[in-house]
């Protein structure tokens, strides 16, 4: 019973871990799809700074990638604990079931 009621907590704790992850991964989303735009509109500038862009550019997609990269994360442990959670119940159910026999 320990086993399953420490599946549960941690599936849930996991969940909301991932959810979090989840929500700051739109909202950088949204702020870097605005930053690209900004950087696509000075490629068709006159006076157009590549130095200016490169920096800007970069910084843009390392945010993107980190934050991608840790709601993969995020969602492997929430996969890992679901699965965890799953394996709990199954081993209940056929421990309940050899005692009803």
């Amino acid at each position: 019973m320990i086993d399953i009621t420490k599946a549960v907590t941690t599936l849930r704790d996991k969940q909301n871990e991932m959810a979090d992850c989840l929500r700051n991964f739109v909202s950088v989303a949204q702020t870097n799809v605005n930053e690209f735009e900004r950087l696509l509109a000075l490629t068709e500038e006159v006076d157009f700074n590549d130095e200016d862009f490169v920096v800007r550019m970069e910084d843009a997609m390392d945010r993107y990638v980190e934050t991608v990269s840790t709601l993969q994360d995020k969602f492997k442990e929430y996969k890992a604990a679901l699965a965890d959670e799953e394996a709990c119940s199954k081993k209940k159910l056929f421990m309940r079931q050899q005692d009803d026999k």
